[in-house]
């Protein structure tokens, strides 16, 4: 009669006694993610006998066959994540450029507000100035007239 199955004698779940043996560094350590539901988070370490079993043998070839596959997919989706990368770098260089060109002209509008302001002021305090005893009328009107004219050409040229 065969003693009941015990884990701390090394016996597993059919009461067969199995041999322990340690598992070193170099034996190779195998941990199957992504295959069968059967394979699912195990890993353990397998002794030399074990690796010199075709059926493991073929099991590792098959995971190894299944990863290959994998990288190269993957190898496609680095080459266009890099390019939506350079993509993406090229598209923020642009916005900034794009964002100081509309600093810019948000700069040069208001210059050109205050300017145009600044020009009807004068050629409208122009009759103000007017008197026969001096020219500071005419002088003011031509002056608001030419600063006007030179905010027009500026918007137009802009």
């Amino acid at each position: 009669m065969t003693p009941p199955a015990t884990p701390e004698r090394g016996d597993d779940a059919q009461g067969q006694h199995v041999a322990e043996t340690p598992v070193t560094a170099e034996q190779a350590t195998t941990s199957a993610t992504g295959g069968g539901e059967a394979f699912k988070e195990i890993t353990r370490g397998l002794t030399d006998p074990e690796l010199a079993s075709p059926g493991v043998q073929k099991l590792i070839l098959e995971l190894l066959r299944r990863a290959e596959g994998r990288c190269t997919v993957l190898e496609g989706y680095e080459e266009r994540f890099h390019g939506a990368d350079k993509r993406a770098d090229v598209a923020e260089e642009k916005l900034k450029g794009s964002e100081e060109r509309l600093k810019g002209q948000a700069r040069f509008e208001v210059l050109y507000s205050c300017s145009l302001g600044a020009g009807f002021a004068i050629i409208g305090l122009a009759p103000f100035f007017w008197d026969e005893k001096n020219s500071r009328g005419p002088i003011a009107l031509a002056f608001g007239i030419v600063w006007v004219t030179g905010c027009v050409i500026a918007k137009l040229v802009k």
